[in-house]
């Protein structure tokens, strides 16, 4: 079906860059969160925790930490990272990647290249001013 790329491969890299970044994704992608949610019942995976998951939740600071219950005073703070089924799809979680420097380091990866440290340390030897000290 159209969805079974489109969801996985494609609006979980936005959630889960979103939640990578601190969004909050209920108040801050809302639109988004809901159709993953919508579309992964369907499909019968869970690429984001459904809503008012009670384990990954946190205190709105409008209620002063107090639960309402029946109303948005509690927001999950990581849909994308506890998802039962988050390695099937391409998010940034799916690799174990949940900050920005892991995320720098994994998209600097060139399976065909040398060593970065091997490299450098070359190109440090090779520097007129390092071989003089």
């Amino acid at each position: 079906s159209i969805f079974s790329d489109a969801i996985p491969n494609g609006l979980c890299i936005y959630l889960g860059l979103g939640e990578m970044l601190g969004m909050t994704l209920e108040r801050d992608m809302p639109q988004t969160l809901a159709i993953v949610r919508k579309i992964q019942r369907w499909m019968g995976k869970e690429y984001v925790l459904p809503s008012f998951h009670h384990d990954n939740l946190k205190p709105n600071q409008s209620t002063g930490g107090k639960k309402k219950e029946g109303k948005r005073s509690w927001m999950i703070k990581q849909v994308v990272k506890g998802a039962r089924d988050i390695k099937e799809t391409t998010a940034p979680q799916a690799f174990d990647i949940y900050t920005l420097n892991k995320l720098k380091d994994f998209l600097d990866m060139n399976p065909f290249a040398e060593n970065k440290q091997t490299c450098v340390e070359r190109n440090l030897r090779q520097c007129q001013l390092v071989s003089r000290l």
